[in-house]
């Protein structure tokens, strides 16, 4: 071994001695109570409990999936509509999603109510229901118990086999 070699390795020891406690800290603080909003970012409460409905109405409980209240994905939701949107972006949306509140009253309408009102109000702001839309499902999809439970995940791949069988049983693949 040379001194290059020994070098890369400390240096990728030491980062891995870095960033294990970090990631550990990341992955916990995605796991909070359900109906706990203080963690949140930029949502209030009202917002993130306004929220949290249309993204159940999007992504539904089912008998084999969970929906989108019981996985909890209004944390990372948060987290995303905090860091990748503009400040002129957040604005839009928090006035959009306040403006379709009032003149909906989501909370308190049943299930039905709340598919037509989403429905109804689609072709008047398409911005505000396809970013709920894009953060709801990224949200879902990258959850441990959605990756591992419901999709083919495998953290350690394997070799490449172009040819295997496909059939409606087939999970899709996570990677």
């Amino acid at each position: 071994m040379d001194r290059r070699e020994a070098f890369q390795k400390i240096v990728l020891g030491f980062g891995f001695a870095m960033s294990a406690p970090l990631a550990v800290q990341l992955l916990q603080s995605c796991e909070q109570a359900k109906g706990d909003y203080s963690h949140l970012q930029f949502l209030n409460e009202h917002e993130a409990v306004l929220l949290e409905e249309i993204m159940e109405v999007i992504l539904p409980e089912t008998e084999s999936s969970p929906g989108a209240k019981s996985m909890g994905i209004i944390g990372p939701t948060d987290v995303l509509l905090f860091n990748l949107l503009t400040d002129e972006e957040q604005g839009d949306f928090r006035k959009s999603l306040i403006a379709f509140e009032a003149e909906t009253n989501f909370i308190g309408l049943d299930p039905t109510g709340k598919e037509s009102a989403i429905k109804s109000h689609l072709l008047q702001d398409k911005q505000l229901f396809s970013t709920i839309k894009k953060m709801a499902i990224i949200s879902y999809f990258t959850r441990e118990k959605v990756a591992k439970g419901y999709m083919n995940f495998n953290p350690l791949p394997g070799n490449f086999n172009p040819c295997i069988e496909v059939n409606e049983s087939t999970k899709a693949w996570y990677t």
